[in-house]
């Protein structure tokens, strides 16, 4: 009888202590997630308390890494050692060696279409799809060095006709950084190039090479046959900067004396300055004495590498010399 009476208490002893523990568990998990809950809701409270004192109304970048979004212009410092890259959204890059970037931002939102650095010097110019110029410096400022805007000038026609003149005659094509450092030559659509002062980026109009000046030193017969569309490239001569080379949208090619004021697809100086060769729509190039007073009518060599039939156009070209000439 006292053997039968204990096998029940003996379950019940069971039951209530696997009743207990699962009491026990549940009570303790709801304790440490009450508990984890407002230690996380204190400090997140005390992390934002600090960051709206530092940071009030908004998280601010504070650093920027890799290549640029949507980019849509590039320009090489062979001085610096520096290459910049523009995107649409108005923002530059500039990249040297390891652990060498720098970041500029536009107050306008238009995209880069032209960057040209000032040679010899720590700045840099950019082209805006809305025609505005603006000239970038590197300042140093408590201890370290950015990249700072100094100044914007936007192209708003020739000398006289300022009001007047449709958008085309002004829009910006190329840019040329001089070497001296003091000027920046301005390729217009409209066939002007416009003569601007570094670092006041103001025109100088007596130095301006205008659709009315350049005819006369021309001959007659390419007078009358309007070579001028748009500037679609400048070079300066390597050895002597004083000379300009002018290339225009139907093929004609000058050589402009900077100080007189005279005349002298893409075109490029070869290094030692004594030819000059030139790319065309056709697919062909062709090579052209650099020197002499008389005007040529052909060139010394023309080529069309995929020919002889017309190909595609090449739209730019370099001229570089190799070890063996």
């Amino acid at each position: 009888m006292n053997n039968t009476r204990a096998r029940p208490s003996l379950l019940q002893q069971s039951v209530v202590q696997s009743v207990v523990q699962s009491v026990v568990q549940s009570v303790v998990q709801s304790v440490v997630q009450s508990v984890v809950q407002s230690v996380v809701q204190s400090v997140v409270q005390s992390e934002e308390t600090d960051l709206q004192g530092n940071l009030p109304g908004c998280f601010l970048p504070t650093v920027e890494h890799g290549f640029p979004h949507q980019p849509s212009a590039l320009g090489f410092s062979d001085s610096l050692h520096l290459m910049a890259i523009g995107t649409r959204s108005g923002a530059i890059k500039i990249y040297g060696s390891p652990g060498v970037e720098f970041m500029g931002l536009h107050d306008e939102n238009n995209a880069v279409t032209k960057i040209s650095f000032v040679p010899n010097q720590c700045r840099l110019i950019t082209l805006l799809d809305d025609n505005s110029l603006h000239l970038w410096t590197f300042r140093h400022q408590d201890g370290s060095s950015e990249l700072h805007e100094e100044k914007k000038f936007t192209l708003r026609g020739p000398p006289g006709w300022v009001e007047n003149s449709p958008p085309s005659l002004t829009q910006i094509k190329v840019l040329l950084a001089h070497s001296s450092g003091e000027l920046l030559f301005v390729g217009t659509e409209g066939g002007t190039v416009f003569t601007l002062a570094l670092p006041s980026l103001h025109i100088l109009e007596e130095k301006t090479i205008s659709l009315e000046i350049v005819p006369f030193s021309l001959p007659d017969e390419y007078t009358s046959r309007r070579p001028f569309e748009s500037v679609e490239a400048l070079q300066e001569h390597p050895r002597n900067p004083e000379q300009l080379l002018m290339g225009y949208s139907r093929g004609l090619m000058m050589v402009w004396d900077v100080t007189a004021g005279a005349q002298l697809e893409n075109v490029y100086w070869c290094r030692d300055g004594k030819q000059i060769i030139s790319c065309h729509s056709d697919g062909g190039y062709s090579q052209w004495a650099g020197s002499g007073e008389r005007t040529q009518e052909s060139p010394l060599e023309k080529k069309v590498p995929y020919g002889p039939f017309r190909c595609k156009a090449i739209c730019k070209i370099s001229w570089l010399s190799s070890r063996k000439g």
